[in-house]
């Protein structure tokens, strides 16, 4: 066997190496033709340019895959507040309403208070898928809040009433008009301190479970403000109705929620503007006269604004009292029990 020549001058090594792969070629000449072979032929039929499937048709875009006729996804809430707010009505559940309905009421709610009102013997995971799934639809809105005090814990989310829910419950109401169905900010009640007058809401609820208390009415700022017939507002944290067990009366309580960050001088003048109130026997919610609990944090904190509501007067200790905020729903139920409590904060159903 000779090899080819080379028709002019190459390297030692380049010459070398085009020669044993041109021998090669003629040594095996069937190992080509059997590596060529064992190709597999393109089985793909050749169809007609009319009826050629979408999917192999050439253009200028890549094909995409068919969809799954059950895979298109969550549905998409708009984008406009008013159409959105139908869209959600003709969507929710009825334990979805449960939850609109709370955060209406309170304003804001962490998600350890929601499950606890609403998805009571369940996990907390399906409370969060159902929150979850709220959010997607921005029926609420939420934040990511660390907590203190009598919230003490890890890193919570808060939950508000985006402005297509909150139009929503106005609508609920009644309300029709363009300055009633204005829209709020999300967050605007999720501090601190409205978490608190919420975690009391959930506290009398749970012991109304209980059987240790009747709960009437529960109503957060700024709906329980009080005109105070001066041309101001009375401005407590919540009004609360208590229904005193076996009879038809009816117990009234103003809640202001102490959290330790105003000074006794600034308490003090508070206290006095209630007894103002109190003092002109100007009526207040149900033509009632109620009295005011006052909740705070610690021991050193209650002793100190009973002081001050002991420097008051008799009048003061008998419409104010002060209690640690653990023990305002045994306070409430020691009132409603008690039978000689009777008479201020209380009027008679009609």
């Amino acid at each position: 066997m000779t090899g080819y020549a080379i028709p002019y001058p190459l390297p030692f090594g380049l010459r070398f190496r085009i020669r044993i792969r041109l021998r090669s070629r003629e040594v095996y000449p069937g190992l080509s033709a059997q590596v060529g072979a064992s190709k597999e032929p393109n089985r793909m039929p050749k169809f007609p340019p009319e009826i050629r499937p979408s999917s192999l048709r050439s253009s200028g875009q890549p094909s995409q895959p068919p969809t799954p006729p059950n895979s298109a996804g969550p549905p998409r809430p708009p984008s406009r507040v008013k159409t959105r707010t139908n869209w959600l009505d003709n969507r929710l559940t009825n334990r979805d309403r449960e939850i609109i309905a709370t955060l209406y009421r309170l304003n804001s709610a962490t998600i350890g208070q929601i499950h606890r009102l609403h998805f009571d013997g369940l996990t907390l995971r399906s409370c969060q898928y159902v929150m979850r799934r709220l959010l997607d639809w921005h029926a609420v809105s939420a934040t990511e809040r660390r907590m203190g005090g009598v919230l003490s814990g890890s890193g919570q989310t808060v939950y508000s009433l985006d402005p297509s829910a909150h139009r929503l419950m106005r609508l609920a109401e009644g309300r029709k008009g363009p300055q009633e169905l204005a829209d709020i900010k999300p967050g605007r009640w999720s501090h601190r301190h409205a978490l608190v007058i919420s975690e009391l809401y959930v506290q009398c609820v749970e012991a109304v479970r209980k059987g240790r208390l009747q709960l009437a009415d529960f109503i957060a700022e700024p709906a329980c403000w009080q005109d105070d017939g001066n041309g101001g507002y009375l401005r407590p944290d919540a009004y609360i109705k208590v229904a005193v067990p076996d009879t038809n009366r009816r117990q009234h309580w103003w809640i202001e929620v102490d959290l330790g960050t105003e000074s006794t001088p600034t308490v003090r003048a508070k206290f006095d503007k209630y007894m103002d109130f109190i003092g002109r026997n100007v009526a207040g919610p149900d033509g009632t006269i109620p009295r005011i609990l006052v909740t705070v944090e610690d021991d050193n904190r209650c002793a100190a604004l009973r002081r001050i509501v002991s420097r008051m007067g008799d009048q003061a200790a008998q419409f104010i009292y002060v209690s640690r905020f653990d023990l305002a729903t045994f306070a409430l139920a020691a009132f409603a029990n008690s039978t000689t409590s009777h008479g201020e904060g209380e009027n008679r159903d009609q």
